[in-house]
């Protein structure tokens, strides 16, 4: 019995989802609510290694055929995540992550990183948003559909308006300084 009992928690150890992620700590009183990721067109932009054809010295417009090269479609992903702060004090900084997961086989398969400098006063809520040309996952399984994966942000670091500073477990230490610099900057 204590043989299938150790297997039995060997396999769930190896097979549960990133242990550290799912029961990340949390600074007190605040809850993130309403993850998400979506394609977000960001539209042309100007190549600036090509010129306009007003910038010629003779007007010459007769090279039409790059006009087309010099707009360049980017792909661009907006990451959101509502905060919730119930805690005793003011946030002025967070720094999160948006992880994809794969729920079948554990294996983290995006993890962007974002940092946010907006005020989320006491017992408020507020939209943090990120902007990254990263798209949400690098690693697509040929099984894997969206619904056999687990969205989830985690907070690293939360430096409050007092700059008093709450970091997450295993988080290196000069991340969340470099944070709290920035943000009484």
């Amino acid at each position: 019995m204590k043989t299938v009992t150790l297997i039995l928690v060997c396999l769930w150890a190896v097979t549960s989802p990133t242990q550290d992620i799912q029961s990340g700590e949390a600074p007190p009183g605040i809850t993130i609510s309403k993850s998400r990721w979506q394609p977000a067109n960001a539209g042309p932009s100007v190549d600036p290694s090509m010129k306009a054809e007003s910038d010629s010295p003779s007007g010459d417009q007769s090279n039409s055929g790059t006009q087309d090269a010099r707009f360049v479609e980017r792909a661009a992903f907006v990451y959101s995540a509502e905060v919730k702060n119930e805690g005793p004090k003011a946030i002025k900084a967070i720094r999160w992550d948006y992880l994809i997961i794969d729920s079948k086989t554990s294996q983290e398969l995006g993890n962007h990183q974002f940092e946010n400098f907006e005020k989320v006063g006491r017992n408020k809520v507020k939209g943090l948003t990120a902007r990254s040309r990263i798209s949400p996952t690098r690693v697509v399984s040929a099984q894997s559909d969206k619904s056999a994966m687990i969205e989830r942000v985690v907070l690293r670091c939360v430096v409050y308006e007092d700059g008093t500073l709450w970091q997450q477990t295993g988080t290196p230490a000069g991340l969340c300084e470099a944070l709290r610099r920035r943000a009484t900057n």
